[in-house]
């Protein structure tokens, strides 16, 4: 625990199509990986199934990616602010966009993508020991996924932290910000 682990769910980029002919009623289908990552506290156990872990989704900004060797901007001030909340016992994880996929286009929010982040909730819920219900942190455009999550899933989501706009940039991800409390204080604080 502490580490990164990274695991790919399967989707079809192609969005549902609603047209239909003579010949066929049937979807087209471009199914490919995309990688996610979850970050477990080092107080997770496996075998305390009484104390699940808490959850985080982080839905990251269009601005990166999800790589083998890194996460979302891959810079300290990120990786530290993820730490604040593995630090308090929260796991937290994400998943790629498929703008690697797609030759360029953005998919905030969208279908396919929507479909990544709930298939690697449902198997982090299935392999890992932590809570049924989530909480949700998005940074820029990733507030996309999280309203979509909010709406579609609303009753089993505990509370919902957007940081867009955020007119404080980068200096909301201080490492001397080490409490979640404080940091969500902050946030309140200053209306973001």
């Amino acid at each position: 625990t502490g580490e990164y682990i990274r695991f790919n769910v399967n989707i079809n980029l192609n969005w549902p199509d609603d047209t239909t002919t003579a010949s066929t009623n049937a979807e087209t289908e471009n199914n490919v990986d995309l990688m996610c990552i979850l970050s477990l506290p080092t107080t997770y156990s496996a075998s305390d199934l009484n104390n699940p872990t808490p959850l985080i989704m982080f839905c990251h900004g269009a601005s990166s990616q999800i790589t083998e060797d890194k996460w979302y901007t891959g810079s300290n001030s990120f990786y530290n602010f993820i730490r604040t909340f593995t630090n308090a016992g929260y796991a937290v994880f994400d998943v790629n966009n498929t703008r690697n996929r797609t030759g360029g286009f953005n998919d905030w929010g969208s279908l396919p993508l929507m479909a990544a982040y709930i298939k690697a909730w449902q198997y982090i819920k299935k392999h890992y020991n932590v809570s049924e219900n989530l909480y949700l942190l998005s940074d820029s455009m990733g507030t996309a996924a999280s309203l979509n999550m909010l709406k579609w899933y609303g009753s089993e989501v505990i509370a919902a932290l957007q940081t867009a706009p955020r007119p404080m940039g980068c200096a909301l991800r201080s490492t001397t910000v080490t409490d979640v409390n404080t940091l969500i204080r902050m946030y309140v604080a200053w209306g973001l």
